[in-house]
């Protein structure tokens, strides 16, 4: 888990360099805002920060 200030816009520059969306970024009940990746090379990401 990668914890960020700004989750969008850290996902959306892994995407635009190549990572492909596992799970869009969104908020969940529990208290965060996340999303997960692939990266090129096959490491899996998620991306957030608590809400």
């Amino acid at each position: 888990m990668l914890i960020v200030e700004d989750p969008d816009a850290v996902f959306d520059r892994a995407v635009t360099a190549g990572a492909v969306v596992r799970s869009p970024m969104q908020d969940h009940d529990y208290g965060w805002r996340d999303g997960s990746i692939v990266d090129p090379f096959g490491h899996r990401w998620e991306i957030g920060r608590p809400l």
